[in-house]
């Protein structure tokens, strides 16, 4: 259907690394206990080193031209994710850190929270510790008394990536230092 805008070549990269992993299966199963020295059996590892070779090389080819063409709507996207609960196990973890309950109750919670906000049209940074706290009794029978502003930043897809500050992690310093250590290597990988 021409309106979908499906990432089919990042769907099929995806799924080309799989074909990556069976030729490396294939070609440590033929190396596992061989002996010293060279043997016949080597002569079947040929063909799959090409073929992990070819898919890998088509593959990056292939992603250059779609991360080079690209075109990212960073409104809309920062309208749905706002719209959206894509932040409720952040809050169910929030449930766990501050009550010490366990995460099963906690999902409870946060489920009928987001059934209740999806059917009263509340989006989520209307959420507040009082809409909590009256599901809580509901479910748990106490109310959970959460700080306002960690119920806010539970919400909060930004506070959310911003609080991933570790190595990897998609905080902006982490991400920066990342570009900056790839930088790095390529340099070094070009000399």
């Amino acid at each position: 259907m021409p309106q979908k805008k499906n990432p089919d070549v990042a769907e099929i990269s995806r799924s080309k690394t799989a074909v990556l992993y069976g030729e490396l299966i294939t070609i440590l199963s033929i190396l596992k206990a061989l002996p010293h020295s060279y043997n016949r059996d080597l002569q079947e590892v040929t063909p799959h080193l090409w073929n992990a070779i070819d898919t890998a090389h088509s593959m990056l080819n292939i992603m250059d031209d779609m991360l080079s063409s690209i075109n990212f709507n960073n409104e809309r996207g920062v309208e749905l994710v706002l719209a959206n609960f894509s932040t409720a196990t952040e809050l169910a973890d929030l449930i766990v850190r501050e009550n010490k309950l366990p995460f099963r109750i906690a999902h409870q919670i946060v489920g009928k929270t987001v059934s209740e906000a999806i059917n009263n049209d509340i989006l989520p940074k209307d959420i507040n510790s009082k809409f909590l706290d009256k599901i809580a009794m509901d479910i748990n029978g106490t109310p959970l008394n959460l700080n306002e502003k960690l119920v806010q930043n539970a919400l909060n897809p930004s506070e959310i990536i911003k609080a991933r500050d570790v190595k990897g992690g998609p905080s902006p310093k982490a991400v920066n230092e990342s570009i900056l250590s790839l930088k790095k290597f390529v340099k070094t990988v070009r000399r």
